[in-house]
């Protein structure tokens, strides 16, 4: 309980030097979620194909979970302990912006891969940093970004630049 209480402080005093000091093109997504202690919703349904399309032409599929509501976008994968292999979530935003995502009260490395408007990948974090507040930025605009499993990128071979496809 005083760990808990230790990162939610720290939390809010990183979101206060985030608001306070945005300079710079670097834009932080204002649906960053907020830290907290209780237990969220570990369960989804998986039932949206998505498609990574490789420079040779080879597809990889995964099953995700939408995340288009602003409280879905805001809670994501915290609190998700295990990820089954080929499934992750899919964040729909209204408009293409700089994004940035982190991994606070989320115990799993997860891959983040940021979309542009045309289904382009235009970054990838891989393996990001279990319940930590950095925060991974898209760098270009991003429309849409899919979590997966952490090695999920290196193990399929999807990089920067290739296609994805899916229906919403």
């Amino acid at each position: 309980m005083k760990i808990k209480f230790i990162l939610f402080f720290l939390s809010i005093a990183f979101l206060q030097f985030c608001n306070s000091s945005e300079s710079g093109n670097k834009t932080v997504n204002p649906e960053q979620p907020k830290v907290h202690s209780e237990k969220k919703q570990t369960t989804f349904d998986y039932n949206t194909d998505v498609e990574f399309i490789k420079t040779n032409g080879d597809k990889v599929s995964i099953k995700a979970a939408l995340a288009i509501k602003p409280e879905e976008r805001n809670a994501g994968l915290m609190g998700i302990e295990k990820l089954d292999t080929n499934k992750g979530m899919l964040f729909v935003f209204e408009a293409e912006q700089n994004l940035s995502f982190w991994m606070a009260n989320t115990p799993l490395s997860l891959d983040i891969i940021f979309v542009n408007a045309d289904y382009k990948i235009v970054r990838i974090h891989s393996g990001t940093e279990p319940f930590t507040t950095k925060p991974y930025e898209s760098g270009k605009n991003a429309k849409y970004v899919i979590e997966v499993n952490g090695g999920f990128c290196v193990e399929n071979d999807i990089l920067e630049g290739n296609e994805v496809g899916f229906e919403l």
